[in-house]
């Protein structure tokens, strides 16, 4: 999947439809030693075990997804994860940009472990009566600008993003755990059911390894 320069790219995959451009150099300078540092943090085997096949820079990153074509900050087509570099730089939050992508790389993970789309242990953790999509408003991905930010307003959650689909819950959860560490084992101590997801996660991985 060579799309460096091209004007034009077509993503296909099992999983969506997406279109994107070619990076340029400069955006390529300046976005893949972030992500480099972020990748260095996994085991070196870790990645091709889950079928990884590479990190794919592109910019404009759109997607077909719940019959709405959105412009997203990265996506998994065909086991290569693309990253916008647009996007990205758009947020200006080198935090965020970090967190795009372990929170791909988990969905990765979980697909590979055949857990993404069901996983009744992980459930069973949630609050009692708590039904994903409800904080969403029916919604599988919140798309308002603020529900990806960290809050302690939603027991069991890190944000409002994570309440509305049982994958991303799971993803923004490892994100985190991978880029502010330090909050979310702070919010664990007050959170039963966080904390039991965030020892699930660590178990998982460390089954793995």
């Amino acid at each position: 999947l060579n799309i460096r320069d091209q004007e034009f790219i077509v993503l296909d995959g099992p999983s969506g439809w997406g279109q994107a451009q070619g990076a340029s150099d400069w955006q390529i300078e300046m976005f893949a030693p972030i992500l480099a540092d972020e990748l260095n943090l996994y085991p070196r085997t870790f990645l091709r075990q889950t079928g990884v096949k590479g990190v794919v820079l592109v910019r404009d990153l759109w997607i077909r997804e719940e019959a709405v074509t959105q412009n997203v900050s990265g996506y998994i087509f065909d086991n290569w994860i693309v990253m916008s570099v647009s996007y990205n730089y758009k947020v200006n939050n080198r935090d965020k940009q970090r967190r795009y992508l372990h929170h791909l790389i988990w969905h990765q993970f979980d697909g590979f472990k055949g857990m993404m789309w069901e996983d009744p242990e992980w459930v069973g953790l949630n609050p009692p009566g708590f039904k994903y999509g409800v904080y969403t408003k029916g919604g599988i991905h919140d798309r308002r600008s603020e529900s990806g930010l960290l809050t302690t307003q939603y027991p069991g959650f890190v944000n409002r993003y994570s309440t509305g689909y049982l994958p991303d819950d799971k993803a923004d959860l490892f994100a985190y755990l991978m880029v502010l560490h330090h909050w979310v084992e702070a919010r664990t101590r007050e959170d039963r059911s966080l904390r039991a997801k965030a020892a699930l996660i660590k178990k998982r991985l460390a089954e793995f390894d």
